[in-house]
């Protein structure tokens, strides 16, 4: 870094020493020097080299030599940072390579492998204790009911060969639900046409429960659902009706809507 102010410096001094010395003969080419340094004093080299009072040979081979200098400190600093990035490129092309491509792993010491396979005994002891249990979510979403204060009975839909369940559902259940304002007793002595039939479907992937929305959503008449999609679960509701003021099928969207 010494090196690259150093020459910087010189090569400025020398240029402004050759610029004044070429303003004797010529001024626009003197300016021209200033800026461009002992390229735009070439002219004037060839012109009055041997003239005394004009001739511009000393400046002209120091801004060059200075010049030149300068231009090697700078590829100098440059070499180290070139390579430092070639290198880093070569690492990341290492890492995203496939694992049959990748070069052999140098050998480890003993001690090494020894720490590495307590390691990795330690995780494989403490896996089963971090993993958690799978929620169901049939369950999931009877807890989120309740959390609302949402009234309601849950049937599972077994896959019975009468009534199988639809293709790409691995489990379904009806959910029977009351009014939000029902009390209990009252939710027991209603009559089934005053419940709000909830089916919640479980898919066993996306596209599964895209097609089963889109049957669902096909149908017409009073068979007509309302569909909802939250990932790998499918809610089915009867349609909203706008002279409805309950507040429970809101409540059941908003709680399926959490899980």
């Amino acid at each position: 870094m010494g090196l690259f102010f150093l020459s910087l410096g010189l090569a400025l001094v020398s240029q402004i020493w050759l610029s004044i010395r070429v303003g004797r003969s010529n001024t626009v080419l003197a300016i021209l020097t200033f800026f461009i340094g002992f390229p735009g004093a070439l002219y004037t080299f060839l012109r009055h080299r041997g003239d005394e009072e004009t001739s511009v040979t000393k400046p002209f081979v120091a801004n060059l030599v200075f010049s030149l200098l300068f231009v090697a400190s700078i590829w100098l600093i440059l070499m180290p940072l070139l390579d430092a990035q070639s290198a880093e490129f070569e690492k990341s092309l290492v890492v995203a390579a496939p694992v049959g491509e990748r070069p052999a792993a140098p050998a480890i010491s003993a001690s090494a492998a020894q720490s590495a396979s307590a390691v990795l005994a330690a995780a494989s002891a403490a896996e089963p204790a971090a993993s958690a249990p799978l929620v169901d979510p049939i369950d999931a979403f009877s807890a989120a009911l309740r959390a609302v204060g949402v009234n309601h009975t849950v049937t599972r839909m077994a896959a019975a060969a009468s009534a199988p369940l639809p293709a790409g559902v691995t489990s379904a259940a009806l959910f029977s639900v009351t009014g939000m304002g029902s009390s209990a007793a009252s939710a027991a002595s209603s009559p089934a046409g005053n419940e709000l039939s909830a089916t919640l479907f479980t898919c066993e992937s996306l596209s599964a429960c895209r097609s089963l929305a889109g049957a669902q959503m096909q149908q017409s008449g009073p068979d007509k659902r309302r569909v909802l999609q939250n990932g790998l679960l499918l809610l089915s509701m009867p349609p909203v009706v706008a002279s409805d003021a309950d507040l429970t099928p809101a409540a059941v969207v908003s709680a399926f809507r959490k899980l």
